[in-house]
């Protein structure tokens, strides 16, 4: 109601505010019902979540997404059953989000963030790490820079891409990491990290 008063000197009532909702609610219902016949037919899915407030008590905001549609769904819980729901029974070849639990076992194959990564490095290399992360933040960030350019490479070259990236990560799980409070972190990435969605 502010919004309105501030930007355009209307003043509106709630009631007002909800009968307009409630009017434009079967288009948005149309839009929602076409973006989830796209996403259920998807080959790469990447998915996250967060916190939300909802008159007062702590949601969910769950956001699925990949180059065509973004979709998001606000449910009270946080469990694997709202990716089941929203999905209907569609397996995606590949699936991308953080380590929560919950989101993985979705798909064919799994990928973890790589966006997710860079920002764990990006904490290391703060903390005082200047072996590991600092390799590894490079390494990440060449793969956003192959991934930007797949769709014009040929298949033979992504795979070398992708094959030389994959090479150089195994090298540098193979540093120590001296930075304490990161060895965990450092630990998860080595059994985790692998590139496959941002490249092939």
């Amino acid at each position: 109601m502010r919004l309105f008063r501030d930007l355009f000197g209307l003043v509106i009532s709630e009631g007002d505010l909800n009968a307009v909702l409630q009017r434009a609610k079967p288009c948005f219902d149309r839009q929602v019902a076409a973006i989830l016949v796209r996403l259920r037919k998807s080959r790469v899915i990447y998915s996250d979540e967060t916190s939300v407030r909802v008159d007062g008590s702590k949601w969910w905001n769950w956001v699925f997404q990949n180059d065509d549609i973004v979709l998001h769904v606000i449910r009270r819980g946080r469990d694997r059953g709202v990716i089941e729901d929203v999905l209907d029974g569609h397996r995606p070849a590949l699936w991308v989000s953080d380590l929560y639990g919950p989101q993985q076992g979705h798909a064919d194959a799994w990928q973890v963030c790589l966006a997710h990564q860079l920002r764990d490095c990006q904490y290391a290399i703060d903390a005082g790490d200047a072996m590991f992360a600092p390799r590894m933040k490079r390494l990440l960030l060449r793969a956003f820079v192959i991934a930007k350019r797949r769709k014009d490479l040929v298949a033979s070259t992504r795979r070398s891409y992708l094959s030389g990236l994959n090479r150089d990560l195994d090298a540098i799980m193979a540093l120590p990491v001296k930075t304490r409070g990161w060895q965990a972190v450092a630990q998860t990435l080595r059994q985790t990290s692998r590139f496959a969605v941002h490249v092939s």
